[in-house]
């Protein structure tokens, strides 16, 4: 309750302020609130112009929709982002059905039922750790990175829960397994993944670009989340490589070969890259 009435004496961004409105004394009232009465005002307003000047016009709501599927960088910038949350999908399914997975592989139904709780706080600790290195290294590094390590949390994952009948052990290595996968998700994987989207598009399409991303990986997870159950009462564990590694792994070579570096640059660079007009640094 605190933070939502918060939000009502944040001022709007600078980019918006200045983009949208073209209200250049209230962007840089909003320049010195977020980013410190210390800052070069005028080379951030400057960043901001830079950035508009591509944006000749107001984008209406079907002009916008068909042009993220017809402009090239636009494209792009779509197939990155769902690319990227393509990789949150897993923990949903996780988080709901950890206690049912590990009571399959022998776990004790009392140990079990706290897998969940543990995932959450794992996650928790992820994020609060994330936030020390997210602006510290470059998006692309982190986001690939964590993400090849969580597919492979899930690959160690299969491997133990097909060994727990015969090496007994192994199904508490699981929920250790499942506790890392939360912790390696919310140090990178998925704070990066929600946001990218964001940095990747011009100001005029963001809000857009972002509820068209944010929907269709709602479909996926929706559609995901419903088909583990029974694919995994079919084939095990493996359903985690059918459902969830494979996808992940061709949305690691596509981020691997497309997506920029976002950190320390302005929207306008970014989308140049895309657009193909400079090489990624």
């Amino acid at each position: 309750a605190f933070f939502f009435v918060a939000l009502f004496f944040l001022p709007e961004t600078p980019k918006f302020l200045l983009i949208s409105r073209s209200n250049r004394t209230a962007a840089e009232r909003s320049v010195r609130f977020y980013h410190g009465s210390d800052c070069d005002v005028d080379l951030v307003i400057k960043e901001i112009i830079l950035e508009a000047e591509d944006e000749t016009e107001t984008a209406t709501s079907w002009k916008s929709a068909k042009e993220l599927f017809t402009e090239p960088h636009l494209r792009r910038a779509i197939l990155l982002s769902i690319s990227a949350l393509q990789n949150t999908v897993a923990l949903w399914s996780m988080l709901l059905s950890s206690t049912y997975f590990l009571e399959e592989i022998g776990l004790d139904q009392a140990v079990a039922s706290w897998s969940s709780t543990a995932m959450t706080l794992g996650y928790v600790l992820g994020t609060l750790a994330g936030s020390t290195w997210i602006e510290r290294f470059g998006r692309r590094t982190i986001l690939l990175s964590f993400t090849i390590v969580d597919n492979l949390l899930l690959v160690l994952y299969v491997i133990c829960a097909q060994l727990s009948p015969i090496v007994k052990p192994l199904k508490y290595s699981c929920l250790v397994l499942l506790i890392a996968y939360a912790f390696i998700y919310g140090s990178g994987v998925g704070p990066i993944s929600w946001f990218i989207s964001s940095e990747l598009v011009p100001q005029k399409y963001r809000s857009l670009a972002q509820s068209t991303c944010y929907s269709l990986n709602t479909i996926i997870v929706v559609i995901l989340t419903f088909s583990i159950l029974p694919l995994y009462s079919v084939v095990g564990s493996y359903a985690f490589l059918i459902l969830y590694t494979t996808p992940s792994v061709i949305s690691i070579v596509i981020l691997y070969c497309y997506l920029p570096e976002t950190k320390g640059r302005e929207i306008h660079e970014i989308v140049a890259e895309l657009r193909g007009k400079t090489k990624s640094s």
